[in-house]
């Protein structure tokens, strides 16, 4: 009992450990999607900060760089580009490329400081005539004189730099991240589509008003658009979650359920929902019905499930309260996983 003890403290001591003190991860973490991998600062900033959702996919190894003529070992992203300043302290020892700026050079020209009129404080208002000012919603950037407002400044606000050991995220995080406001919100065209957009020194914010909340503000991807990927391939651009599903799933096999898995229909990106030889749960007999909480991806509510690492469903629709029975058959004229019944509204 009393070794117990010992260990136990030394494991909670262990845990409450400030985030800010962990020494860097130094292995590296690789991605087949596009055939890079991050070890390092970079690994440990990229992970600590948001990782795919913020920086997305690296596209390029980790290499000297010609930066404001200046060499500094860096590496792209699909969304940004991480540098290393050993000269800084940590947690300034990895800086944000400035793309937003490369992309307010290319919609507005290299003088863009000239040709983008600033706001003015008093009298600026919003389309139904409203004082930007009164709003609640709206903070002034007096630095570069523009508003952010609505949807765009709780995504700035809640996002952030990690800094310090506090779970919330200031204004200095923030600024961290993302920089300044460059532009007042406008309509750009975006891969075909047209979006209401606002420039900041190191992001493009996107206005999905087709997606549910948290995912209506996206960032764009400004490293694709602006920095040389490691080769002249692209990558495939990262997928978004647009929203989340909580459904149930049933197996009419007859068999033992050791592995249940789902990946985005096509994308072969599967995720674990339960894996018998990884927890300590007994192996669970099919016909029991398992609630599983799905994201989706891009709007498509087709996803695959995998059963056993072996047996594919392929393309199956997952709605909330959607219990769908999933069966496999093998007759004269058919084999295969097939869909045995779907039940709308069953919780």
């Amino acid at each position: 009992m009393k070794n117990f003890v010992i260990a136990f403290l030394l494991v909670l001591s262990c845990l409450l450990l400030p985030v800010a003190s962990s020494a860097a991860v130094t292995g590296e973490r690789c991605f087949t999607e596009t055939g890079n991998c991050i070890s390092g600062d970079i690994r440990s900033f990229w992970e600590r900060n948001g990782g795919l959702a913020v920086f997305g996919f690296p596209t390029s190894k980790q290499r000297v760089m010609q930066i404001e003529g200046k060499s500094v070992e860096a590496q792209n992203f699909e969304r940004n580009r991480l540098e290393l300043h050993p000269e800084n302290l940590a947690p300034y020892n990895v800086l944000i490329g400035r793309v937003g700026a490369l992309n307010m050079q290319q919609i507005f020209g290299e003088n863009y400081t000239n040709t983008v009129t600033p706001l003015d404080y008093e009298s600026s208002t919003d389309v139904r005539g409203g004082l930007l000012k009164n709003d609640r919603k709206c903070k002034w950037f007096a630095v570069t004189r523009q508003f952010v407002c609505n949807d765009f400044l709780q995504y700035w606000a809640t996002h952030g730099i990690q800094l310090d050991t506090s779970s919330g995220i200031n204004e200095a995080e923030s600024l961290a991240l993302f920089g300044l406001p460059l532009s007042g919100q406008f309509r750009h065209t975006v891969n075909g589509q047209e979006l209401e957009v606002q420039i900041f020194e190191r992001a493009r914010f996107e206005y999905h008003p087709e997606n549910k909340q948290p995912y209506v503000v996206l960032l764009g991807l400004l490293g694709n658009e602006f920095l040389t990927p490691e080769s002249n391939a692209m990558p495939t651009p990262t997928q978004v979650q647009t929203d989340e599903v909580v459904g149930f799933i049933q197996f009419d096999l007859g068999t033992v359920v050791t592995s249940i898995e789902i990946a985005p229909a096509g994308s072969a990106r599967w995720r674990s929902f339960f894996d018998s030889k990884k927890k300590d749960s007994i192996r669970a007999q099919s016909g029991s019905k398992w609630q599983i909480t799905v994201p989706i991806y891009e709007g498509s509510y087709k996803v695959d499930i995998r059963l056993n690492e072996a047996v594919t469903w392929q393309s199956v629709e997952m709605r909330n309260n959607r219990l769908v029975v999933l069966g496999y058959k093998s007759t004269w004229n058919f084999t295969g996983p097939y869909v045995v019944m779907i039940q709308d509204n069953y919780r």
